[in-house]
């Protein structure tokens, strides 16, 4: 799940008949109509994509738990 800076929570999901990607580099979309996509670059990054070209970075930076992405085991 991703939650927006205004708050708003976008599921994602794998979805039939789109780029799932792989096992270890997952691909994830909204299916809210915010139209996200969600590619995990590799074991610490992740690509959220907006409709607009932008492009979120994130950085795993601890091996707590929950912090798996994409439902992973990494």
């Amino acid at each position: 799940m991703y939650v927006a800076p205004d708050g708003g929570s976008h599921t994602l999901h794998a979805l039939t008949g789109r780029d799932v990607g792989t096992e270890s580099q997952p691909v994830r979309y909204s299916k809210d109509g915010s139209f996200l996509r969600l590619r995990q670059i590799n074991i610490q990054t992740m690509h959220l994509e907006f409709p607009d070209g932008r492009i979120s970075v994130f950085q795993k930076t601890d091996s707590a738990a929950g912090t798996n992405f994409c439902g992973g085991n990494a």
